[in-house]
């Protein structure tokens, strides 16, 4: 969430209608991306991959878009206030670049499944592992949330949480792949 001229730690409290204001843009922009993606899609899978693509997208065009018009930020691991809705939650510029590249890349393979209609088994038990993989992500973006709002820098990300969080993730939507295509391959049709 950048602020021109000010440094996002401590964090400066926004107060009254700036608040209000800044709470309704997120919600908004949210709103927008929820829409694009139920508008996009013709079935369940589409409309998913359709919001993971928008999102993913959103955000990294958000933090190119600051780089060529401030030059911020100046590095991959300068942190920044990512979301204030419903809690703050703030991390390292690299940390939320990742979950997009994650999304994105995912949701160009889903695409690809769906437009050549090839079948794609994924169990309760994968989804209970994808759940607590972005619960985990989620975690480590809240994380430093209370010291953030007393008006502390960020006592570190949680890297311990957040990269096996996205290797969970990763690896059991690439084994849900692996193991179609290999079953799509021995019963050709």
């Amino acid at each position: 969430m950048y602020q021109p001229g000010n440094p996002f730690f401590p964090v400066i409290v926004i107060q009254n209608k700036h608040l209000i204001i800044e709470i309704f843009r997120e919600i908004f922009s949210l709103t927008v991306v929820f829409l694009i993606a139920y508008l996009s899609g013709n079935n369940y899978r589409e409309k998913f991959a359709a919001l993971m693509f928008t999102f993913g997208l959103w955000d990294i065009f958000y933090y190119i878009w600051l780089f060529i018009i401030h030059q911020w930020p100046p590095s991959w691991m300068t942190w920044d206030v990512l979301y204030r809705v419903p809690i703050m939650w703030t991390g390292p510029v690299i940390a939320p670049l990742i979950v997009s590249v994650c999304l994105v890349s995912s949701a160009l393979i889903i695409f690809y499944i769906e437009h050549n209609k090839i079948e794609i088994e994924f169990t309760s038990g994968m989804w209970i592992f994808e759940i607590i993989a972005g619960t985990g992500v989620i975690i480590s973006f809240v994380w430093n949330s209370q010291s953030t709002l007393r008006g502390a820098w960020p006592g570190g990300f949680p890297w311990w949480l957040f990269l096996p969080s996205i290797l969970l993730g990763l690896i059991v939507f690439y084994y849900a792949l692996i193991k179609c295509f290999f079953t799509s391959s021995k019963n050709p049709q």
